[in-house]
């Protein structure tokens, strides 16, 4: 880490002048994190970032496929397939629009589907990690005064604690709570200077 210089954490400093002069857009990293869970290919990633990034406001985007056309180099019946999959995958939907003078616009890309699935992976990884907390927390001894040890405080249990980030399936869910109390009891005892008996 550098030290004795303040750091500059503008878009200017971070990615230079020119590149800092061109246009934006916020994703959300969640996109990339749970990638695997979601069951995302890189094309799907691509196509998903690009309506993302067009979604200035509350309102859907409605990207043109011409342009996304033009910039990548793909056809637009590539381009429409990786659309019609999503479609078929739920994880978007797409509302054609028309012109007053009844051509065709660009269409209406609805995101709701996939911040649903994240936000579902999200809810099922906190629940999963409530799940190992509590019992920990039932585990955890207490001494005669009924409070927690001080070798157990909050900090010192966040660290001793399971790895929250540990991807568990549902049918495993069981046996791993098992083991984590035997982890547990081997760090409590270890905390206690106590002689741990096998």
């Amino acid at each position: 880490m550098i030290t004795g210089k303040e750091m500059n954490f503008s878009i200017e400093a971070r990615f230079g002048k020119i590149i800092a002069g061109k246009k934006w857009g916020v994703v959300s990293f969640t996109i990339y994190e749970f990638q695997k869970e979601l069951g995302l290919r890189i094309h799907d990633i691509w196509f998903l970032v690009w309506l993302i990034i067009h979604k200035w406001s509350d309102e859907n985007p409605y990207p043109s496929i011409a342009k996304m056309s033009r910039i990548t180099g793909y056809s637009e019946s590539y381009l429409r397939e990786i659309s019609n999959d999503l479609q078929e995958r739920g994880f978007i939907e797409v509302e054609q629009r028309f012109r007053e003078d009844g051509g065709q616009n660009t269409n209406l890309y609805f995101l709701g589907p996939l911040f649903k699935k994240i936000e579902t992976i999200i809810e099922n990884k906190n629940s999963n990690t409530n799940r190992r907390e509590m019992v920990a927390l039932e585990y955890l001894p207490e001494n005669d005064d009924g409070i927690l040890p001080e070798e157990f405080d909050e900090v010192d249990y966040e660290i001793h604690k399971v790895e929250e980030e540990m991807e568990i399936p549902e049918e495993f869910l069981e046996r791993q709570m098992m083991m984590e109390k035997v982890e547990l009891d081997f760090l409590v005892r270890v905390a206690k200077n106590q002689e741990v008996i096998e």
